[in-house]
């Protein structure tokens, strides 16, 4: 599973990106919650459940990132009467309704901390990687995953993955980078 998250997701990704934009959203998170599945398939079936990949009380923290989110959509939507990002970028280009972004958010949110921190972080030190080649094997997989192959970019990228990998290193708690 570690091998699949290093180079087949994303080599999947990098084809779909060739996608019609709407085929892309919709491929990328059903990739995401199938990851997502595996890796809590994974936990519960060969550790001591999902408190080992940082998860501690998974289904009422969930539920309370996803009404986080939802109110905050929701509060933007009614004051301003917009989506949180850009009109154009989310219902002109991916031809989406004005919740998208909470599902983006939800999505993004939670698979992939729970793939590239909770599941391959600690997959790789288990292995016998050290705790810095652990966040940066995982952290450049991240970044491939995100398709950041303009320098800057994956500068960037690396970096934000980076101190994410540190924050959820040092605390042991998976929902404070999911949030």
């Amino acid at each position: 599973l570690v091998w699949m998250a290093l180079f087949v997701v994303p080599s999947f990704s990098a084809l779909n990106r060739q996608a019609p934009w709407q085929w892309h959203y919709g491929l990328a998170a059903a990739l995401h919650w199938l990851l997502a599945a595996l890796v809590i398939a994974w936990a519960i079936r060969t550790l001591d459940g999902t408190k080992d990949i940082g998860l501690f009380r998974p289904v009422s923290i969930f539920a309370g990132f996803v009404v986080t989110i939802c109110l905050a959509v929701g509060t933007q939507i009614a004051l301003f009467q917009t989506e949180p990002l850009a009109d154009w970028q989310w219902r002109s280009v991916f031809g989406l309704g004005r919740w998208s972004i909470a599902v983006t958010a939800i999505t993004a949110g939670f698979c992939e901390e729970l793939i590239y921190r909770g599941y391959m972080m600690n997959a790789l030190k288990r292995s016998g990687s050290g705790p810095f080649a652990a966040m940066a094997l995982s952290s450049l997989s991240f970044v491939f995953f995100h398709g950041m192959l303009p320098v800057p970019m994956l500068v960037a990228g690396f970096v934000i993955s980076m101190i994410w990998a540190f924050i959820y290193h040092k605390t042991g708690v998976l929902w404070i980078t999911v949030f």
